[in-house]
C-alpha cells in the first residue's frame, strides 16, 4: 500500500540521476539503516513504516499508511479554524518519544510538510532521519534547499542533535501557527543559512498571527538559541506547550 512518503521519495530520486554507482550504493545502505530504525518505532504520534520497496524502478522508496488529510501545511490551509497549537503539541509529543528512547532517535527533518494528519486529526511525524542521508549526497545540488528555513545552524557542520530537532520544532510551530514559512521575507532559501549564521531570527511582526506573542513567542525564541545546549529539552517544550494550549483554550 503506497503511503504519502513514497511520493516525495520518488521525486527526490529523480535528482540522483547525476550520481555514480558508489554514491547510489551509499544512499541505499543508509536508507536501509534508517528503515531499520523507523520500523521499530511504535507511538501514536509517529507514522508507521511498513517497509521499503526497491523493485519498482531504480530507486528505493518508503511505504507507509495513506493519510487522506495530507500533511499539516495543506490540512491547515483547508481548515483555518483547526487547533494549530494542538498539532504543534502533538509534534512535540512525537519528538519526546524519539528523544526518550534508550537509543535516542533524531528526527532531523522536522517541518510542516513532514507532519501528516491522521483521520482523527492527530499529528504524525514522518520522513525523519532521511534528511541526513539526502543532504550528505546533495551538497552539490539543490536538494537540501527545501529544508534550509527549518535547519539549525550546527547542521551545516554535520551535527545532528536533539537540539536540532528543538530548533526545527520551533520553526515548524511558527510555520503552522502563522501559515507562513520561516523567514518568509527572504526569497532565496540559501540566503537563510547566512542570515541564521549571522544571528538573525524570525521577527514576530512579520507573521500575521495574534497567537505569536507572550509565552509562545518566548518559547520559540528559546528554541532558536545559537548554543544547542541552551535550548530547552523537548520535555520542557512539551510542558510549556501544554500550559500555553490550556491557557489559550480558556482565554
Amino acid at each position: 500500500m503506497g503511503g504519502p512518503v513514497d511520493g516525495p521519495a520518488k521525486s527526490r530520486a529523480q535528482s540522483f540521476a547525476g550520481f555514480g554507482v558508489e554514491e547510489m550504493e551509499l544512499y541505499q545502505k543508509r536508507c536501509e539503516r534508517q528503515v531499520k530504525i523507523w520500523s521499530k518505532l511504535h507511538n501514536e504520534y509517529i507514522l508507521p513504516l511498513y517497509g521499503i520497496c526497491s523493485d519498482d524502478g531504480p530507486f528505493p522508496y518508503l511505504v507507509s499508511p495513506w493519510c487522506s488529510n495530507g500533511d499539516a501545511v495543506w490540512y491547515l490551509k483547508d481548515r483555518p479554524a483547526a487547533d494549530r497549537l494542538k498539532i504543534c503539541l502533538n509534534a512535540a509529543y512525537g519528538l519526546r518519544y524519539l528523544h526518550s528512547l534508550e537509543e535516542p532517535v533524531i528526527h532531523g527533518a522536522m517541518k510542516g510538510s513532514n507532519i501528516l494528519i491522521s483521520n482523527d486529526g492527530k499529528a504524525l511525524l514522518a520522513d525523519f532521519g532521511m534528511s541526513s542521508i539526502i543532504e550528505s549526497l546533495f551538497t552539490r545540488s539543490n536538494g537540501p534547499g527545501t529544508s534550509f528555513r527549518w535547519m539549525a545552524p550546527e547542521i551545516q557542520g554535520g551535527k545532528y542533535t536533539k537540539g536540532c530537532d528543538v530548533w526545527a520544532w520551533g520553526m515548524t510551530t511558527l510555520e503552522l501557527v502563522s501559515g507562513m514559512q520561516p523567514f518568509a521575507s527572504i526569497k532565496m532559501p540559501g540566503a537563510v543559512l547566512l542570515k541564521v549564521a549571522q544571528g538573525e531570527r524570525p521577527d514576530a511582526k512579520e507573521y500575521k498571527s495574534t497567537v505569536l506573542k507572550g509565552d509562545l513567542w518566548s518559547l520559540l525564541q528559546s528554541c532558536w538559541d545559537k548554543d544547542p545546549e541552551k535550548r530547552p529539552s523537548i520535555d520542557v517544550v512539551v510542558k510549556k506547550m501544554e500550559a500555553i494550549l490550556e491557557a489559550h483554550h480558556h482565554a
